[in-house]
């Protein structure tokens, strides 16, 4: 028997100082691929997803792959920790004002033509 049971971790080291305002933030709910992360890695908040055009689900942005995922659609609202086999429906930022510096990776040229509802600053 399957145990369907919700779980609820509080990991409380999410760093969004690249949200320049939270109340000004447009999201979309999106379900991460868990089998496309490393397991137990932290993805961190601002990380720039894509989605799978097989699944519909979504995996890291990469600009190199054909699956769907070489197209950004937000970055990542929370800090989110992998799990083989597990999926996870997440917040992802499609809109808003966003302060480059504090992202936890460089964002593209690329990734920001993707964004175009998102206003990136600095």
């Amino acid at each position: 028997m399957s145990n369907f049971a919700a779980q609820n971790k509080s990991y409380d080291f999410d760093d969004r100082r690249w949200a320049r305002s939270l109340l000004d933030l447009e999201t979309i709910d999106v379900t991460l691929d868990g089998s496309k992360f490393t397991a137990g890695t932290v993805i961190p908040s601002g990380t720039p997803v894509g989605r799978i055009t097989a699944t519909k689900m979504c995996a890291a942005y990469s600009a190199s792959a054909s699956d769907g995922t070489n197209k950004a659609v937000g970055l990542l609202l929370n800090d989110w920790v992998a799990a083989p086999g597990k999926h996870l429906v997440a917040a992802v930022v499609s809109g808003g004002p966003v302060d480059r510096r504090y992202l936890p990776s460089t964002v593209t040229a690329t990734v920001e033509g993707h964004l175009t509802a998102i206003g990136f600053v600095n």
